[in-house]
């Protein structure tokens, strides 16, 4: 018949946690007190961070998935400065916009988007 030492529990359990934790300031157990301060400070930072948002695959993925179920696609077109004066000298886009790289793609889609319009008109005239 086999004997348990030490009551069955071992020196972690009788004790509050292994005795390198409680040297390290741990909340369950000894440690300076400027350590479990810090170390309270830090839980309660982890407690109330609220939760990350998704991660950058899962964005890409809900973007495509949304850009399917519209019949849209994603893609790189490279302009240069002489395209840029157009869509200005067009009213596509604004003067003091030639730098803003977020104007000129709405400028770009704004000139494709009549362009199909134009494409639908002649379309339906000619039927």
């Amino acid at each position: 018949m086999a004997t348990r030492l030490g009551g069955g529990l071992g020196q972690a359990a009788r004790t509050g946690g292994p005795a390198h934790e409680r040297s390290l300031g741990l909340p369950w157990g000894g440690g300076r007190p400027e350590q479990r301060e810090k170390t309270e400070v830090v839980i309660k930072e982890v407690a109330s961070t609220p939760p990350s948002g998704p991660s950058s695959a899962t964005e890409r993925s809900r973007s495509y998935r949304q850009r399917r179920y519209r019949g849209t696609r994603c893609i790189t077109v490279e302009v240069n400065e002489s395209g840029i004066g157009a869509l200005v000298a067009r009213g596509y886009l604004p003067e003091g916009a030639r730098g803003d790289p977020a104007a000129i793609k709405i400028g770009i889609e704004v000139v494709l988007s009549d362009l199909v319009f134009e494409l639908e008109q002649e379309r339906s005239k000619g039927s």
